[in-house]
């Protein structure tokens, strides 16, 4: 069985220290690996990106999460999404609504509200846009674990959710000779005006960075994050490799003890048996699916 080494960044908001996020990304993905793969004891050299103490000065403590790591309940497979006819309909409808808004939020008047939603709502991401020195820091932490995994000789899997994706991309722009087997984007922004403009604005036109051999992209279509584009592929041009983003539905289980969904929460992205057999296809071949997601009701992002 093949070794390999996967990066992970998180998400924007305050999280619990280092080590105890570390470990809960690291289980998601073993837990994910045994259920739907029958892998149980993985190669796997995993090590978390961790930028949450950039902004805030403690780290929350891990009983004061409100959305912890939590073991999926039941054995067995976790469902898959249904990406038939109607599905892909439904993702091409809602990219429509995103198109639509993206235009409307390029008005002088609409474009001051949405950076106003952004600090509002989104104080870290208004944070790294707006502060250069916090965010050379930002992308230095990702940076510098990236040339040491690159160090250990084994494919480098770089695994980004939510705003971690944006940090990621900005990062691989900057770093053209920072070789990426397969960069996995799970509930991102990249799709939304707001990102993209601040990427254009340093970096010129959308395209998969030079590094990148290949970037898949995982959303669930009820995760608020990412709902209004789950379709990465359509705002970012092929890499002068050819390298061009595949898009891929997943259903995130994800629920809190106290039985609150969030179709957003990194732990049920990383388990989903789509992110799985992703892994499992690198570390040995013949993957297999498991059964479909059944529809349920959006959480709130977090």
């Amino acid at each position: 069985m093949t070794s390999l080494t996967i990066v992970g960044i998180h998400g924007l908001n305050n999280k619990p220290p280092a080590h105890v996020l570390s470990d809960w990304w690291e289980n998601s993905l073993r837990e994910g690996l045994a259920r739907n793969q029958s892998i149980r004891r993985a190669r796997l050299n995993f090590r978390l990106t961790y930028w949450a103490d950039l902004l805030h000065e403690t780290p929350m403590k891990p009983e004061d999460d409100p959305a912890p790591y939590v073991r999926e309940s039941g054995d067995g497979a976790l469902p898959a999404a249904r990406n038939g006819f109607r599905q892909r309909m439904a993702a091409l409808g809602f990219e429509a609504v995103g198109k639509l808004a993206e235009v409307a939020a390029r008005a002088p008047i609409l474009e001051n509200l949405v950076e106003d939603l952004v600090h509002e709502r989104a104080g870290d991401l208004y944070r790294y846009h707006m502060d250069a020195g916090l965010r050379a820091d930002v992308r230095q932490h990702l940076a510098m674990q990236l040339q040491a995994a690159q160090a250990t000789r084994r494919p480098v899997v770089l695994i980004a959710h939510s705003m971690g994706s944006i940090i990621a991309y900005d990062v691989l722009r900057r770093e053209p000779d920072a070789a990426i087997a397969h960069f996995i984007t799970i509930g991102s922004p990249l799709g939304l005006a707001e990102v993209k403009g601040h990427a254009a604005r340093e970096f010129g036109s959308p395209e998969v960075p030079a590094g990148v051999a290949r970037w898949t992209n995982f959303a669930d279509p009820r995760d608020p994050v990412a709902a209004l584009d789950v379709r990465l592929r359509s705002d970012y041009r092929a890499n002068a490799r050819g390298v061009r983003i595949d898009d891929a539905g997943v259903c995130n289980t994800y629920v809190n003890l106290e039985g609150k969904a969030n179709p957003h929460k990194v732990y049920g992205y990383l388990r989903t048996p789509e992110m799985s057999a992703l892994i499992a296809s690198m570390l040995r071949p013949n993957s297999t699916a498991g059964p479909h997601c059944a529809a349920g009701s959006s959480g709130a992002a977090g």
